[in-house]
């Protein structure tokens, strides 16, 4: 019921295709971002155990957020 009220709505309203298209546009950009930010492993996370990757991962996490930080005005 919910799948086809959202896409009733989606299908019906323009503003609200705008609004959803620059959420994805927004997520895909910060995916972008991440991916080029990893480029250097060539965009794989190489750790062996849980706890390095984790500990990678919130390394690009907090790359991204500086990169997001110093281009936000």
């Amino acid at each position: 019921m919910r799948r086809t009220i959202y896409a009733a709505r989606y299908l019906a309203d323009p503003a609200y295709r705008r609004k959803i298209s620059r959420q994805l546009n927004k997520g895909e950009s910060l995916h972008a971002l991440k991916r080029d930010l990893l480029y250097a492993h060539e965009g794989a996370i190489r750790a062996r155990h849980l706890e390095a990757q984790t500990e990678q991962a919130w390394c690009l996490t907090l790359a991204t957020n500086a990169v997001v930080a110093w281009t936000t005005e």
